[in-house]
């Protein structure tokens, strides 16, 4: 299953897809986001903020350093501006995808390569590893960028 095919489906909300020579693990639905204005670590849960996210939760490039992410974040940013697609919540309500969430980011270039990207990184509550977040209405043109 490719991404679109997965986009496309309102009940799956959890899969593996391959795309852009790339196997991807995606989720979509609700996602809580502890971010300040700035995207500082914040700690109270008083400032979680409800979205409906198409989460990134791995990544594995058969042939790494080739801008196939690149390419592949082009292509689904793409998709998510010009289509709009749906979170299946826990009940039988709908909701509209307002972000791309990558999860644990283990990799200090992968980082800043996202950061130059538009995303915003921060460190959730109670967590090692950085996550990023782009929302939607903040998606622009895309240029390569070799990390």
């Amino acid at each position: 299953m490719n991404t679109k095919k997965f986009l496309d489906q309102n009940v799956v909300s959890n899969r593996w897809v391959k795309d852009h020579n790339l196997e991807i693990y995606l989720r979509k639905g609700p996602r809580y986001i502890s971010y300040n204005e700035r995207f500082q670590k914040v700690q109270h849960d008083r400032t979680m903020r409800k979205v409906f996210a198409l989460d990134i939760a791995n990544i594995t490039a058969n042939t790494p350093g080739r801008g196939n992410f690149t390419s592949y974040l082009k292509y689904l940013e793409n998709l998510l501006k010009n289509k709009r697609f749906v979170a299946v919540t826990g009940s039988t309500a709908k909701k509209e995808i307002e972000c791309i969430y990558i999860e644990n980011i283990h990799n200090a270039r992968f980082v800043k390569f996202l950061s130059k990207h538009g995303f915003k990184t921060y460190y959730p509550f109670q967590t090692t590893w950085p996550c990023a977040v782009k929302f939607i209405n903040e998606i622009h043109s895309i240029t390569k960028i070799d990390i």
